[in-house]
């Protein structure tokens, strides 16, 4: 464990530099969350450049980054791969001594709660499943950078989101932070 103002001096450049790419590509799509499935081993974080796209998952590869195509501009976007929170992900899996992949939400809740609790990442989370929707409310403490609406470049926010994702093995997550 290190303290988090160290590991915010060793990537907040980083976290800037992503910032300015995703602003001069005029991002405006939500970020989309992909468990991992045969093309992306360990899932990706895809923000599309529109907010009406298209996902094609045959398009990502191991290797993507930019997808442009010129010939269907709703699939354009950024793929973050591997991505950001993988780690964290990887630690509750290793904590809990399997993978959490089609794991029952409820449990896959409580196991990322318990690991980012134990870490000291978060003060509290919150779950709720309603009418199909999952509402994900996180109360960050106050070493936690706010993001806003760059929230995908948190590896903690993310690990949520892409932990949730692995356990429902959903193909498409949107997700919002409010």
């Amino acid at each position: 464990m290190i303290d988090y103002s160290v590991h915010e001096a060793l990537n907040a450049s980083n976290n800037e530099f992503l910032k300015k790419i995703f602003e001069n590509l005029n991002l405006c799509g939500k970020p989309i969350y992909l468990p991992p499935y045969e093309n992306l081993e360990n899932g990706g974080i895809f923000i599309p450049s529109s907010k009406k796209f298209t996902l094609n998952l045959s398009a990502f590869t191991e290797n993507s980054i930019f997808l442009a195509n010129k010939n269907a501009s709703s699939e354009m976007g950024v793929l973050i791969n591997p991505p950001l929170g993988l780690g964290l992900l990887k630690k509750f899996e290793e904590n809990l001594g399997e993978s959490i992949l089609k794991m029952d939400t409820n449990t896959a809740f409580s196991v990322i709660q318990s690991a980012l609790s134990s870490m000291d990442l978060l003060s509290d989370i919150d779950l709720e499943e309603k009418n199909g929707k999952i509402s994900v409310k996180i109360y960050k403490n106050k070493e936690i950078e706010v993001f806003e609406e760059f929230y995908y470049l948190s590896p903690i926010i993310s690990s949520i989101f892409l932990a949730l994702s692995k356990s429902m093995n959903v193909l498409k997550w949107d997700c919002r932070l409010e």
